[in-house]
């Protein structure tokens, strides 16, 4: 590919490669590109960013909302998403409103790689990932415990309606809008495909450009919930959810049954995160997308979109189911040392539980690789120890031992043990005011 407008930064091309579009992916647009819906008109002014089925841009609007938010879905994604019909259910709700991004209008449209669901949202500003560094510029304390306090109060309003959120990372987590959007500056940097006259591919990718300009970090911290494309009916769970590998609960690792407490568990794993500025489980990663899992669920593929991410494509069934194994052998491990033994029903629907575990449930090895010799055990801390290690140094030992409490009433191996969002914000952490 080639550049129009400086060093090519791999983060922003990768999602967005020229394979990426064609006949059933992506929509090709470009800056100044107007949308006709059924009640309104927008003109597109700049990309705010993208995802592994959309992209999503800045419009100018003919409506009371001089500016909105269009999430344009791949034609694939469109042909059997609910994220309109999941959206339209938090909408009606008066409380979801004022913590789920609000939808103000859908509509298709029909383009050279097919016909794309396209949502309309309210403008919000910078995702918490995008603003917040562990390691150069992280997020402090009294910034982080609101994050997480408005976090499962979202969550509490989509359980509430029977809704799962399953992809609840920072990246959903927008930022309110500290200043009402006024002349934003259009375009931006743009990446040149290399590919010119064929209306299925756009000749430059654009750079992400979220209003960060409208948003002041200094002032408290006003956040919604975004992205229920990877949502779902909790009485009607897909075969296997969209979820990052790292932040997966143990029943989804398992292959059981779940439902929405596969978003406390998630929420558990970020709220050690955001106050260690270390993930929870440390995981490479890895596209479970790509692997061959149907026979696990009795499902066919042929309705199951494919995902792109970070994982390298895996040849044959074989390969991707020793992948796969590894790769959850090794997130139960690290579960096993972090959280303490699984309980019995569960471990026996571990695969190649007994590879690590004897019959007394000692551990016996700790390498997930092919080799039949086992390597030196190597055994990882527990929860409390690693937080202890990363914890803030002016957290005080109360301020500790409540928010551990927090983390662990989240991490419940068993759903049912697992605190509800309500629940969480009941505990005695929340309660309290964080002092630096």
């Amino acid at each position: 590919m080639g550049y129009e407008g400086g060093e090519l930064p791999g983060w922003l091309v990768y999602p967005e490669r020229v394979g990426s579009y064609g006949r059933g992916k992506l929509h090709p647009v470009k800056i100044g590109d107007e949308f006709q819906a059924d009640r309104y008109q927008y003109k597109i002014i700049r990309k705010l960013g993208h995802g592994s089925f959309s992209t999503v841009w800045l419009a100018e609007c003919t409506s009371e909302f001089p500016y909105v938010a269009i999430k344009i879905l791949s034609s694939e994604a469109s042909s059997t998403s609910k994220e309109v019909q999941i959206n339209q259910i938090t909408h009606a709700n008066a409380t979801a409103r004022g913590h789920i991004v609000t939808l103000l209008d859908s509509f298709k449209h029909d383009g050279p790689n097919g016909e794309h669901e396209c949502l309309v949202f309210e403008p919000m500003g910078p995702a918490v990932a995008a603003c917040y560094d562990p390691d150069s510029n992280p997020i402090p304390a009294w910034q982080a415990k609101s994050v997480c306090q408005q976090l499962l109060t979202a969550l509490k309003c989509l359980h509430d309606l029977g809704i799962a959120h399953s992809d609840s990372n920072p990246g959903n987590l927008l930022l309110s809008l500290t200043y009402p959007i006024q002349q934003p500056s259009p375009g931006g940097k743009c990446w040149s495909t290399g590919v010119k006259g064929n209306p299925k591919i756009p000749e430059r990718i654009y750079e992400n450009r979220p209003l960060t300009e409208f948003w002041d970090r200094e002032e408290p911290v006003e956040l919604k919930l975004s992205d229920l494309g990877a949502a779902f009916l909790s009485n009607d769970p897909p075969a296997t959810p969209v979820i990052a590998n790292g932040l997966r609960a143990p029943e989804v690792v398992l292959q059981s049954s779940f439902d929405h407490r596969i978003d406390i568990w998630s929420f558990g794993c970020l709220l050690f995160e955001l106050f260690t500025r270390a993930p929870m489980f440390v995981m490479p990663p890895f596209n479970l997308a790509r692997t061959n899992t149907n026979h696990l669920h009795g499902t066919s593929n042929d309705n199951n979109l494919p995902q792109e991410g970070d994982g390298d494509s895996l040849p044959g069934a074989d390969r991707n189911d020793q992948a796969l194994q590894e790769n959850n052998d090794d997130h139960l491990l690290q579960m096993i040392h972090a959280l303490g033994p699984l309980p019995p029903a569960m471990f026996e629907r571990w695969p190649r539980g007994k590879r690590y575990f004897n019959k007394d449930g000692k551990q016996i090895r700790s390498d997930v690789g092919e080799s039949e010799i086992p390597s030196d055990i190597l055994v990882g801390h527990t929860l409390e120890q690693r937080f202890q290690e990363r914890k803030l140094k002016n957290m005080t030992y109360n301020e500790s031992a409540r928010l551990l409490a927090v983390i662990r009433s989240a991490l419940k191996y068993d759903p049912k043990d697992r605190l509800s969002a309500a629940e969480l914000l009941a505990l005695p952490w929340f309660n309290q005011e964080y002092i630096e």
